[in-house]
């Protein structure tokens, strides 16, 4: 099974729990953890929250750019052959 096999569904953060799914939430991918860092970083822990959704939100849009661009190359090497 390959990567982008498994990473199904929509991808997205759950700011609640502080996690990572795919398969429209059947599968955890990964917790976004460093609360004790990221809240020493910040005055206001309100702040510090919405840091740590950021972080959250930019790893799903990286895996669902890296799985577009998966999908682009095996369009591209489709169209080329």
């Amino acid at each position: 099974m390959k990567i982008e096999e498994w990473l199904t569904g929509d991808i997205k953060y759950d700011s609640l729990g502080q996690f990572i799914t795919c398969n429209n939430g059947k599968n955890r991918i990964c917790d976004i953890r460093g609360w004790g860092a990221i809240s020493h970083k910040f005055k206001d822990m309100e702040e510090a929250d919405k840091f740590q959704d950021s972080v959250g939100e930019f790893i799903v849009l990286a895996i669902k750019e890296k799985l577009q661009k998966i999908q682009d190359e095996k369009r591209s090497v489709f169209v080329h052959n």
